[in-house]
């Protein structure tokens, strides 16, 4: 079975450096509207259900792209965005996306300020 774009987006966060995590946070911040206060000290998980919880599972994956690339991280946003295409949408749509926002009732109370 492959992987979630809930794991696909973890796992390129996950292999930031935290100097790198910062950077893309503040990027995420400045280009998509999700206030960096709202994301300032949560988790790469937190984060990852964020970005879906904004741009949907089909466009999750192009905007983290675009935010490792911003942040000159070609490679990983070249990475991630394979990973993705290996696997084809449709196996990947809808798994991962229900079962991590589901699952955090923190998360989905502070969703709705902001």
């Amino acid at each position: 079975m492959g992987k979630s774009v809930y794991d696909l987006i973890l796992g390129a966060l996950e292999s930031l450096s935290a100097n790198e995590f910062e950077k893309c946070k503040h990027t995420l911040s400045a280009r998509w509207e999700i206030g960096f206060g709202l994301i300032e000290n949560e988790s790469k998980m937190a984060i990852t259900r964020r970005i879906i919880n904004k741009f949907r599972e089909k466009h999750a994956i192009e905007h983290t792209a675009k935010v490792l690339r911003a942040i000159d991280l070609n490679n990983q946003a070249e990475d991630l965005e394979e990973a993705y295409a290996r696997q084809g949408a449709s196996s990947v749509a809808g798994m991962g996306d229900t079962g991590g926002r589901a699952s955090d009732s923190s998360f989905r109370q502070t969703e709705g300020r902001g």
